[in-house]
């Protein structure tokens, strides 16, 4: 059965609770702060190190089942958090420390997420809340002394040498993207570096990787919002290109921001869905690019009437073409929408879930009107019905059955 030690370089402090309870645990969830702040419990006082446990005796402590284990811990991996080791049936978990407020609301992907996450309102009184104000020191003169100044050095012969490591933290270097497809060497070769002042830096290279990651953005949009961040001095501005990153994303996306999915087979198919654009949807449902125009403009007054994400109302269009064989008229589809938001299926991941479970408790009679019924959580699908599902899920080639 395998074994896990926890191991540490430093002590938890205040400091630490408040960024995580306040900046990572809107963007992890409780599951992850608590298994983080769980295995610093089992530390040693003395030697910051744990006994070795067995994932048994791990989960009883919990009182969790492996598979919520595993998927906290994976958060904690992505966010930086802990480092994995693995060798036969003995695991090492190191923990990590947090990154600092600052750090964390300026960081290239976790400021966006966590904006997105709780909405600018809320994100703004989290960075008044870590807030600091600012020293006037207008007129004084700095009178502190010098290490050379206070001390004189004297020979030691008797230098004991220091063994073994001593407690100390290194800073959280935040989230790391290690494997981004956007081709930074193209996009280089398409901007005018004299706008940048300090010229091409790997830091520069970082913040436009991390921006490309996080909003899936193309080249040339990456060099049109480039394009668009230079200041009347003539000087890129990062902030500038931060927002107008933003304000893109929210035009194509009708998503106030983008949002921090733990990578899985689920949250896959909800990117297909929110990332699929009118002329990919019609190719997958129709299954040719053979259908008639007004589809395209149907689509294109759908996105632009139905206030519902663009993910959301492409799993409404792919469910309703498959059981119409049409794209319903924008009566019908505000009516379906109506129906969904009720019921508070309002992000993509629940219109999947929607569609695949079948679960849902307004059946639609005909164009004109929608027949309200109480949920029924055991709910039998007709065969049609399942036959439908599985073949809007197939032509996207999504959790497709055999």
């Amino acid at each position: 059965m395998n074994k896990t030690t926890i191991y540490s370089r430093f002590t938890i402090s205040n400091d630490d609770l408040n960024c995580l309870f306040l900046l990572y645990m809107p963007l992890i969830g409780n599951d992850a702060v608590s298994l983080y702040l769980f295995w610093h419990s089992l530390l040693n006082r003395v030697t910051i190190k744990s006994e070795s446990l067995d994932d048994e005796t791990l989960l009883e402590l919990l009182g969790w089942r492996l598979k919520k284990y595993e998927e906290a811990k994976t958060k904690l991996e992505g966010l930086n958090l802990i480092r994995s080791y693995k060798k036969d049936d003995d695991s090492i978990i190191i923990l990590l420390a947090p990154m600092t407020p600052k750090n964390f609301l300026t960081d290239s992907n976790l400021g966006f997420y966590l904006s997105s996450k709780v909405g600018e309102d809320v994100y703004n009184h989290l960075v008044d809340r870590f807030r600091i104000p600012s020293i006037d020191l207008n007129g004084y003169q700095n009178v502190t002394k010098s290490f050379d100044e206070v001390f004189k050095t004297a020979i030691i012969t008797n230098n004991t040498p220091i063994n073994g490591n001593i407690i100390g933290r290194k800073p959280n270097k935040g989230s790391v993207v290690s494997n981004c497809d956007f081709d930074i060497d193209l996009f280089l070769s398409k901007i005018q570096k004299e706008f940048l002042p300090d010229g091409i830096t790997e830091e520069f290279k970082k913040r436009i990787l991390s921006i490309a990651y996080v909003y899936g953005f193309s080249i040339e949009q990456m060099v049109n919002l480039y394009n668009d961040a230079i200041d009347k001095n003539g000087n890129f501005d990062y902030d500038t290109f931060k927002r107008k990153s933003n304000s893109l994303f929210t035009y194509l996306t009708n998503n106030n921001g983008p949002e921090l999915l733990i990578k899985n087979d689920a949250n896959d198919n909800v990117a297909k869905f929110d990332n699929m654009t009118a002329l990919e949807l019609l190719t997958q449902i129709v299954g040719s690019n053979d259908y008639p125009s007004i589809y395209l403009r149907k689509i294109a007054e759908l996105y632009e009437k139905v206030r519902l994400p663009r993910g959301v109302i492409n799993v409404m269009i792919a469910y309703l073409y498959n059981e119409k064989q049409t794209i319903p008229a924008l009566s019908y589809f505000l009516k379906v929408a109506d129906s969904w938001q009720e019921k508070g299926i309002v992000n993509t991941s629940l219109a999947i879930t929607y569609i695949e479970s079948g679960s849902y408790p307004n059946e639609i009679t005909n164009y004109g009107s929608i027949k309200r019924k109480k949920s029924n959580p055991d709910i039998q699908l007709e065969d049609w019905q399942k036959e439908s599902i599985d073949n809007v899920l197939k032509g996207l080639d999504i959790n497709a059955k055999d």
